[in-house]
């Protein structure tokens, strides 16, 4: 099994590195700064220990990102609290740095127990509506309110509802990251984006 650790303190990488060689005595570990140098890389990780710290921001899209390119991975979260809701459902779970060694090694034993491509991966594609998708995809087009509401046949109140429900759980705030995030999740075509 292939595993990557992305994470900088080392005293943890260390601690990590010995319960995962107790579980799997044949795993491969290589250690990461950070995400970007992890997928520049290309290592061919089953299962990423991930400080949600060292993500590029968005951290949403950042781990869609993850997922499109690592799509059978289990990402487990490394850090010192609980991350934010609107990332929780692209963990397969947490380890936090003040987890006791049973709560650790019980993790670790999940992973065993869960094939990959599990849930989760389907509960991070599942984060927004369809209704929430065709409004990013306006969105993410350029669109205005008033257009986006005309094209759906809502009020432009719910278009700006539905646009804050989108913002609290992708926990992205820019038109931009907005895109990015419909472009990894084919809501959008790249292409559509260069027509508008």
């Amino acid at each position: 099994m292939e595993i990557a650790i992305i994470n900088t303190d080392p005293l943890v990488n260390k601690g990590l590195i010995h319960f995962i060689l107790k579980l799997f005595p044949d795993a491969r570990v290589e250690i990461f700064q950070d995400t970007i140098q992890f997928r520049s890389e290309g290592w061919p990780a089953g299962v990423i220990f991930l400080n949600p710290l060292l993500m590029e921001q968005p951290h949403a899209v950042s781990l869609e990102r993850l997922y499109s390119e690592y799509g059978n991975s289990r990402i487990v979260g490394l850090c010192q609290q609980k991350p934010g809701e609107n990332l929780l459902p692209y963990f397969s779970s947490i380890i936090r740095y003040d987890s006791s060694e049973k709560e650790i090694i019980s993790s670790l034993e999940k992973l065993r127990e869960t094939a990959p491509g599990s849930k989760e991966i389907s509960l991070a594609r599942e984060l927004i509506s369809e209704r929430e998708k065709e409004v990013l995809r306006g969105v993410a087009l350029g669109m205005t309110n008033k257009e986006i509401s005309d094209m759906l046949f809502i009020s432009s109140h719910t278009v700006i509802t539905h646009r804050k429900n989108i913002t609290a759980k992708l926990g992205i705030k820019t038109i931009a990251g907005l895109a990015v995030y419909a472009v990894l999740n084919g809501i959008i075509d790249p292409e559509e984006m260069e027509e508008h």
